[in-house]
């Protein structure tokens, strides 16, 4: 044996504080916890996922329906503008209003909401007797599911000759239309030459009344 050789194994011979006497290595194999979550730990994870889904859920449909509700009462006003705009136009060409007439030859006979008597000017027939010719605004249906619809002379637009854009059909047959739906709207008598339409109380607030009068006289 090499003197190198019998060194080492002296030194591994050598007695040391350890129990037996022998000389023991100080590293130790570090040992692995390989134990998992017990059942009650996952059943209380999972329950604090359940919470927060739902919560998160919860708010996206809060955000998703009061988005809806936005855009609704944004088209509705847009709505209601043209509305406004089309009934002061035609009220005001109009020499009284009434409610409460027959509608007769529309698409549905029932009380007009109210109806405007208006002149119709012939360019291309001019006589001292000036026709006239009744314009009914009606509804069907109730709450959100109400129609409001016209029924009168065609509005020409201004492409045949001797007429102008927005001028009303002096002939011929007359024609109904819807105008707007879901939105419930009332008419009040001012006089014979005014009324003021409003909307029902189940929109109230995103709409606002207003009043329509007539502004044309015939001279005798």
């Amino acid at each position: 044996m090499s003197p190198r050789v019998a060194q080492y194994s002296a030194q591994l011979e050598m007695p040391n504080s350890s129990s037996d006497g022998y000389f023991r290595p100080a590293h130790r194999s570090a040992t692995l916890n390989l134990s998992g979550f017990s059942l009650v730990e996952l059943l209380v994870v999972s329950a604090i996922g359940g919470i927060l889904i739902a919560a998160a859920a919860s708010i996206s449909v809060t955000h998703i329906r009061s988005s809806a509700n936005q855009l609704s009462i944004q088209q509705r006003r847009s709505d209601w503008g043209k509305l406004t705009y089309l009934l002061q136009t035609e009220t005001g060409e109009g020499i009284s209003v009434a409610t409460g007439v027959s509608t007769s030859g529309c698409a549905a006979t029932v009380n007009s909401l109210f109806t405007i008597t208006v002149p119709i000017f012939d360019s291309s027939s001019p006589s001292t007797a000036v026709p006239t010719r009744l314009i009914h605004y009606y509804t069907t249906g109730a709450g959100t599911a109400a129609q409001l619809w016209r029924c009168g002379p065609a509005i020409l637009d201004g492409s045949a000759a001797n007429t102008r854009a927005g001028q009303l059909s002096p002939t011929g047959s007359i024609v109904t239309s819807l105008l707007m739906e879901g939105v419930p709207i009332t008419a009040t008598l001012v006089d014979s030459r005014s009324l003021t339409i409003q909307p029902d109380t189940v929109i109230a607030g995103s709409v606002e009344p207003f009043t329509v009068r007539t502004k044309v006289r015939l001279i005798q």
